[in-house]
C-alpha cells in the first residue's frame, strides 16, 4: 500500500517537470476516456481467469506502469505517462478479484475480519511511510530524476510481490468448489480455527 505513493507522485513529476494543471488534466481525461473502453473487454476476460491470477495481473500492470513511468523523460513524457496510467487504470477493474477471493476460500465467520485488515492495513502503512516519501521527493531531492528512481524502485518491489499470489494463494476460479489443500486454507485453519 505505501506504493500507492505513485499516484501521488505523477501529477506532481508532471509539475516539476514543466507541465501545467491543464495539460495534466488533458492528459488524465484521456486516459480515462480510453479505459471506459478498454474496461468492457477486460471485464469479459476476468469471468474466464482463476482469481489469483488476475491478484497477480494487477501487480503486474502496476510493474509495467511504474516502469513506463521511470523512463519518462524528453518529449515521449506525456506518452509513457499516460500508457503508464492507463496500465495503472486498467487494474482497477481486477480489484473485485480481491472480494471473489475472500467470498471463495474464507468462511464467513472470519470475512469481516479480513476485510478490516485488508482495509487498515495499507492505511497503517500509508500513516507511517508516506511522511518518509514526502520528506524524500519533497524536501531532500525534489527534482524529476529522483522521482524517475523512485518510479524504478516501486516497480521493482511490486514486481517481487506480484509472484506472492501465484505461489501462496489457493487457485480460485469464480464459482467453482475450493480445495482445503491450499497453503492458505491450511494457514487459515490454523490461525483462525476454520
Amino acid at each position: 500500500a505505501p506504493i500507492l505513493i505513485v499516484w501521488t507522485m505523477i501529477p506532481l513529476y508532471l509539475l516539476y517537470t514543466g507541465y501545467n494543471v491543464m495539460e495534466i488534466g488533458a492528459l488524465y481525461s484521456a486516459v480515462y476516456a480510453v479505459n471506459v473502453v478498454l474496461t468492457y473487454f477486460i471485464r469479459k476476460l476476468l469471468d474466464k481467469m482463476l482469481v489469483n491470477k488476475a491478484i497477480a495481473i494487477i501487480d503486474l500492470l502496476a510493474v509495467v506502469a511504474y516502469g513506463l513511468f521511470a523512463f519518462a523523460t524528453g518529449t515521449w513524457a506525456p506518452v509513457l505517462i499516460g500508457l503508464g496510467q492507463l496500465f495503472n487504470t486498467l487494474s482497477n477493474v481486477l480489484y473485485t478479484s480481491y472480494e471473489v477471493y475472500k467470498l471463495e476460500v474464507f468462511p464467513e465467520a472470519i470475512r469481516e475480519n479480513l476485510m478490516v485488515y485488508h482495509i487498515a492495513m495499507p492505511e497503517i502503512s500509508q500513516l507511517m511511510l508516506f511522511p518518509v516519501f514526502g520528506v524524500i521527493w519533497g524536501l531532500l531531492y525534489p527534482n524529476p530524476l529522483a522521482f524517475r528512481l523512485g518510479f524504478g524502485f516501486f516497480a521493482l518491489i511490486t514486481l517481487v510481490l506480484s509472484v506472492l499470489p501465484l505461489k501462496y494463494l489457493v487457485p480460485v476460479k469464480k464459482g467453482a468448489p475450493v480445495e482445503k489443500q491450499g497453503r492458505l486454507s491450511s494457514i487459515c485453519r490454523r490461525t483462525c480455527g476454520c
